[in-house]
């Protein structure tokens, strides 16, 4: 016969406590002071107290189940002067607005706050926060020139997107650029590619943390029927570097973050697909006769709710001591800018 397990109303029979008590304690809920919850903590251990998945994955779903009503206000912090410039990223866009959906979804109120519209930026920003009893943060990916923001991290649940916010190191959502890399490569190989070229701006690898880079030259390595040629790194701006690798190397498909190489190809006289093929690292709805990866933005600011929710479900604030990155998958968008698979 199994050993009867110890349950919250087994600790709250023990320690003479309701059991709702017990069970907020249990999942360092903010009501309930830092040392009832550490005498819970204590009790539940001696007893071999261990949480039962099966019941921890129903209340989840009766949690997530259909709209809620209200929770709280959770912040977006874009950190972006201009709004032009952030509204013209796409992927932005459709993290705030995945994010949006599942807030609602989850019974939260998403609040926007731009950081250029508040007088001593951060410190500002904090005030409102707290005397708002605002205690979930987003951050929005940062600027080009921007590697952190000098928040009271300690006050708030917090998670990001992607490599931008360098410092401090929390919970991230991650595209898995790696995992795009290697489907583009193997839907070029099956369609006969074997000289396939990388077009991707310097600041742009490195933003990926040169996953991108790093994905191409390792699937090349292990694919010897595929011809190695030089990645071409330049910023779009600089159009020959471009044209001079193309014309020295001739790749017969390029891979690339910005359907603008495409363009200037074209524009220089080399037709796709007919003379080369071309796969987007980052396709949107704006590309659409484009191939490519679609990240899955939308569903990637989705997942940013999810964690920031379970964090503020376990009362977890400040830089957590190990940080984790939940990777997330984009999917093939067959486009028109490659020959037949």
């Amino acid at each position: 016969m199994s050993e009867k397990k110890t349950t919250s109303r087994m600790i709250a029979k023990r320690m003479g406590l309701h059991q709702t008590t017990v069970s907020m304690a249990l999942r360092n809920h903010p009501k309930i002071s830092e040392a009832t919850r550490q005498r819970v903590k204590a009790v539940a251990d001696a007893m071999g107290y261990c949480p039962d998945p099966k019941v921890s994955e129903l209340m989840q779903h009766l949690r997530t189940r259909g709209p809620k009503g209200y929770q709280e206000t959770v912040a977006f912090v874009i950190a972006y002067e201009n709004r032009e410039d952030w509204e013209a990223i796409t992927e932005f866009t459709e993290y705030l607005s995945g994010a949006r959906q599942r807030a609602e979804q989850l019974g939260y109120k998403l609040e926007v706050f731009w950081l250029a519209d508040l007088e001593f930026k951060e410190r500002r920003l904090e005030r409102i926060l707290k005397s708002r009893s605002i205690r979930g943060l987003i951050a929005a990916p940062l600027p080009d020139h921007m590697k952190s923001l000098d928040i009271d991290w300690d006050s708030f649940s917090s998670v990001t997107f992607g490599y931008r916010l360098e410092t401090p190191n929390i919970n991230r959502v991650v595209h898995s650029h790696i995992h795009s890399i290697n489907t583009i490569m193997g839907q070029l190989a099956t369609r006969g590619y074997r000289k396939i070229g990388l077009a991707l701006s310097p600041s742009g690898d490195a933003r990926m943390q040169h996953l991108w880079s790093i994905g191409f030259l390792g699937y090349l390595e292990f694919h010897d029927d595929l011809d190695s040629i030089p990645i071409c790194f330049h910023e779009i701006e600089d159009e020959e570097t471009l044209l001079d690798w193309f014309r020295a190397h001739e790749p017969e498909a390029v891979v690339s973050n910005s359907d603008n190489r495409r363009l200037i190809l074209a524009r220089n006289g080399f037709s796709c697909p007919s003379q080369f093929g071309f796969a987007h690292l980052a396709w949107s709805e704006q590309q659409k006769r484009t191939s490519g990866i679609d990240q899955q933005s939308v569903m990637m600011g989705a997942t940013a709710v999810d964690q920031l929710v379970g964090s503020l479900y376990r009362n977890e604030r400040g830089v957590p001591q190990n940080p984790h990155a939940t990777l997330t998958y984009g999917k093939w968008v067959e486009g028109k800018t490659l020959g037949p698979a």
